[in-house]
Order: structure tokens, then sequence, then C-alpha cells
């Protein structure tokens, strides 16, 4: 920004800005525009990004889920595993899915997968995804490319994550 040493000026000090360099004009628009100044914005609400019920009230399930979000040793990966089971849903697999591929265990999260299908469950494009992006990252580009290449096949449309 030219009028300030910030390289991004936040919308509030650029209105504070715009709103004192309103107040030396002495144009016939000067009342309208100082109308504008003590406009307060109106902003929706934010969004809740998490469940309104407390930890306690959310069950057993919901809590290892969001343990299972912060684990960083597959170790305790592995003990959530086995007290998470039998895993329900699509949503649920993929959880697992991204917790081993978060702590860099593929052979384990590629095994998900086949267990995922056997138990009946369709893989989706997270589910996909996840995988293509733990390939990447240890740089298994043939295995990358023959998932995506599976998408189609599974009914799966890849989206632009998955590329």
């Amino acid at each position: 920004c030219m009028t300030c040493a910030w390289t991004m000026c936040s919308p509030l000090r650029a209105a504070r800005r715009a709103s004192s360099r309103l107040a030396a004009v002495t144009t016939p628009r000067a009342p309208i525009l100082a109308g504008l100044r003590s406009a307060q914005p109106s902003l929706p609400p934010l969004p809740r990004l998490l469940s309104t019920q407390p930890r306690s009230q959310r069950g057993e399930r919901g809590a290892l889920f969001a343990e299972l979000k912060r684990c960083r040793r597959r170790e305790d990966v592995a003990r959530l595993e086995a007290r998470l089971q039998p895993l329900r849903t699509t949503k649920e697999w993929t959880k697992l899915i991204s917790a081993h591929a978060r702590v860099g265990d593929r052979r384990h999260a590629f095994g998900i997968l086949d267990e995922m299908r056997q138990a009946g469950c369709e893989p989706d494009v997270f589910s996909y995804s996840i995988l293509i992006n733990l390939c990447a990252r240890s740089k298994d580009w043939k295995t990358a490319v023959s998932l995506l290449r599976e998408m189609p096949n599974a009914g799966v449309q890849p989206n632009v994550i998955s590329y």
C-alpha cells in the first residue's frame, strides 16, 4: 500500500484512512459521504465450525474421532483404530485413511482402502485424494496415476484436489 508501511491493509484501516480524508473534503458531496462514514458494516455471522454440544454430549465416538484427528504417531492411530471398530460410513473410513496418511503409514492407509471396499463402503473423492496426496509426498507417481485412473472406473469423478 502506498499510504502505509503495511503490505496488506486491513479493510478497517482502509476505512479509517478514508474517513479521515473525508473529514477534510468540503465539496457538496461531503454530507452524504460523512453519513457513510458512520454506517457500520453489517457482515453475516460466521458459521459455527464446531458442534454446539459439549464434548461429553457428543458421545464417546465423536470424541475418539476428534482425538484421531490430533494423532501424530502410528501407535496412537492404531490404538484409536481398534477402539473405533466397526466403522460405519464412508466418512469414518476416510478419517481413518487420513490419520494413517498423516503419520506416513502407506501400507495401512492402502490396506484400509481395501477393507473399506470389503465392508461394502465405496471410497469417495476424498478417500482417493488423501491417498494420491500420500503418494505424491512419497514421490510414488505410478501409484498416484493408477489411483487417478481407477477413480472413474469406481464411479468417482476426480476434482481439482485429486489432480
